[in-house]
C-alpha cells in the first residue's frame, strides 16, 4: 500500500479542508479530531479507502503533515535566514576553500 495512492491524496486534501475550516471557527484539538472524522467522504469505513483515510488522518493530525507537506532541517535553516535578512547558503556554501 502506497501512501501516495489516489485515495490517500483525496484523503489529504479533505482533511486539509477541515482542518483549515477547524482553525478558522477556532476549535480545540478534540473539536478538530470531530470535525476531520465528520468530513469522512468515502462512504463506508472498509477496505482501502479507508485505510488510506487513517493514513492521511495520522500524518496530518499526529505529526504535523503529510511527507509532502514537511520541510527539511535545511529548508527551515534557509527559511529562517531569508525572514532575517541574513544571507541564504547552501551546502556549497559551508565548505572552507580550498587553495
Amino acid at each position: 500500500m502506497s501512501s501516495r495512492s489516489r485515495w490517500y491524496a483525496h484523503a489529504a486534501s479533505v482533511i486539509r479542508r477541515a482542518l483549515a475550516e477547524a482553525e478558522a471557527q477556532g476549535l480545540d484539538t478534540e473539536a478538530t479530531r470531530r470535525c476531520v472524522d465528520a468530513a469522512y467522504p468515502f462512504g463506508e469505513r472498509r477496505y482501502h479507502p479507508y485505510t488510506m483515510w487513517l493514513r492521511a488522518r495520522r500524518d496530518l493530525l499526529r505529526r504535523g503533515g503529510t511527507p509532502e507537506d514537511q520541510a527539511s532541517a535545511q529548508d527551515r535553516a534557509k527559511l529562517a535566514a531569508w525572514t532575517s535578512g541574513a544571507p541564504i547558503r547552501g551546502a556549497e556554501d559551508t565548505e572552507e576553500p580550498t587553495l
